[in-house]
């Protein structure tokens, strides 16, 4: 799992390397991409 700001750039090599295919959320706000990640998180 990757949080935060600049996630969208490791996601892919992280998929890759763990061989799994996870929820990716990214946000517009890049200020609130880490507290609506751990928020996603909860969510699951």
């Amino acid at each position: 799992m990757v949080v935060g700001g600049g996630a969208e750039i490791v996601a892919p090599a992280i998929r890759e390397a763990c061989g799994v295919n996870a929820t990716f959320i990214a946000d517009g706000v890049p200020q609130f991409a880490l507290v609506n990640g751990l928020y996603a998180m909860d969510k699951e």
